[in-house]
């Protein structure tokens, strides 16, 4: 049982460099992790790819994650499930 086990870790820049490396580190150590990333690329459009990928990694290595690759203003709260990208978190 990994020290983070039913914990949910939301990582904002988790698409690439130091995010990335914080959301596997996370799901790692047994936290679900939500990957938001907005993808801006060189001309400020976004792009969900990145948040997906990593996403797509740690469900590979048997975590729960899900991509999150826009803005959102407001979380749910109150216990259930949150959908990211469509992966259960």
């Amino acid at each position: 049982m990994g020290l983070l086990e039913g914990k949910v870790a939301v990582v904002t820049g988790g698409g690439r460099g130091l995010g990335r490396c914080h959301a596997l580190a996370l799901a790692a150590a047994g936290a679900r992790v939500v990957v938001n990333d907005l993808g801006g690329g060189l001309n400020g459009a976004g792009d969900g790819d990145a948040a997906n990928a990593v996403a797509e990694e740690i469900r590979d290595a048997g975590g729960l994650a899900g991509g999150h690759p826009g803005r959102r203003r407001r979380w749910a709260g109150g216990g259930g499930e949150h959908r990211a990208g469509g992966g259960a978190v």
